[in-house]
């Protein structure tokens, strides 16, 4: 993936990019459209919210 290259915390699942931000505290979940060069932001959580899978 393109984005990890850049961004070593990021991470691929399924059709959304997983970041994690502030040491690991909290998860921000992404769809990027390489070829219109968009991002949805599909959501924000904590890292205990994101464990619990609840956004897939």
């Amino acid at each position: 993936m393109e984005v990890q290259r850049i961004f070593a915390g990021a991470e691929a699942v399924g059709d959304h990019t997983v970041f994690n931000v502030e040491g690991n505290a909290y998860r921000l979940i992404v769809k990027i459209e390489y070829r219109l060069q968009i991002i949805f932001i599909a959501c924000a959580f904590t890292h205990a919210e994101y464990e619990r899978g609840g956004w897939k």
